[in-house]
């Protein structure tokens, strides 16, 4: 199936610090901000409405908050008239980073990858090393430095990951649930550059149809993978820890569909992810299964879906299902391709299925 690839090229080192904007004024000796090495998907999404815009010669789009049906809304505008098309539902999914040679990597939070090669059903886990860069706060107006407050800033560098070429950090988008078609004639769309993720960095915006990367049919087994966080609310984590009422709160959120309307969303159990870990790891992992079973295993942490440019700050944060964690669907084949979340149509929650051939 013919899909709308959204490939950010980067032409320098980038920061996506998941839980907070850097900044230098934290007291202590030294202030430290790390990066992810894929972006959250309100960073793409901001990024591709204003670079879109940008083309159609539009002031700025987002300014201020935004709600996610207001995104929603400008990102099918915008798109519409990229493509020359009249699609009436586009769906984001992703992010992964993608390799010259064909092969792709997908989020294993905190700062991992794992590594997803053509024709290996293996999957091998990638530690990326950050680019570190250290310095002093200063007064910009004074031009003098601020006492005792270092900061120390790890970005990520794309230029390499795992002796692989990197081609992009690349999204793909799927129009009325299905193929996507260029009217125009150009195959490849070059869209401007925009700042991208933290500390102003910019990368440049290809747009191309290409065949999808991320598969849409569940196996037999229905394992899928965490991509991108899931969103949830409060209520949905549970403080007594009643596993099938959390069951039940999750699949409100995650939208799936089966010709029977029966699909279920469930926490598989800790001998199950060992199972399917097992089956899915490299040889250089057996001896740490145990370990490495955690990574998969479904874990919860806040985040912010999205920062507020009006206030300065993050919007509010909310109880998400962390990439790298591992699901199971029950009577489903086929995960559906729109939701009437807009959050999970612009990137959020993204489910691959498991395992990757």
């Amino acid at each position: 199936m013919k899909v709308l690839r959204v490939m950010f090229i980067p032409v320098e080192p980038l920061s996506f610090k998941w839980f907070g904007s850097f900044t230098w004024m934290i007291t202590g000796p030294e202030t430290r901000a790390s990066s992810e090495p894929l972006p959250l998907p309100s960073t793409i999404i901001g990024a591709l409405i204003n670079s879109l815009a940008i083309k159609e010669k539009r002031v700025k789009v987002i300014k201020g908050v935004m709600e996610p049906h207001m995104l929603y809304e400008s990102l099918i505008s915008l798109l519409n008239n990229l493509l020359g098309g009249a699609y009436s539902a586009f769906v984001v999914r992703g992010p992964y980073i993608k390799f010259k040679d064909g092969s792709y990597a997908l989020h294993l939070y905190p700062g991992r990858l794992i590594l997803i090669e053509p024709g290996n059903s293996r999957l091998k886990i990638i530690e990326p090393k950050g680019l570190i860069i250290k310095g002093t706060a200063l007064k910009h107006l004074e031009r003098t430095v601020v006492p005792h407050l270092l900061y120390s800033l790890t970005l990520m560098d794309y230029i390499k990951l795992d002796n692989k070429i990197v081609e992009g950090i690349a999204v793909e988008i799927l129009c009325n649930g299905g193929e996507c078609r260029i009217s125009k004639e150009e195959g490849i769309i070059e869209l401007p550059t925009v700042r991208f993720g933290g500390e102003g960095r910019i990368t440049r915006i290809i747009v191309e149809v290409a065949k999808e990367v991320l598969p849409l049919h569940v196996s037999n087994h229905g394992y899928v993978y965490v991509a991108s966080p899931i969103l949830l609310n409060d209520e949905s984590i549970c403080r007594d820890n009643d596993i099938d009422n959390k069951n039940e709160e999750i699949a409100k959120f995650i939208e799936i569909i089966h010709i029977n309307r029966r699909c279920r969303l469930e926490i598989p159990s800790k001998k199950e992810v060992e199972e399917l870990v097992k089956s899915l790891i490299s040889e250089e992992y057996k001896e740490r299964v145990e370990d490495i079973v955690k990574l998969f295993r479904v874990r919860i942490g806040l985040i912010a879906p999205g920062f507020d440019t009006i206030r300065g700050s993050l919007r509010e944060m909310l109880p998400s299902i962390l990439p790298g964690s591992i699901l199971k669907l029950s009577n489903c084949e086929r995960i559906l391709t729109i939701s009437k979340n807009p959050y999970n149509n612009l990137g959020w929650g993204t489910l691959v299925p498991l395992p990757i051939k």
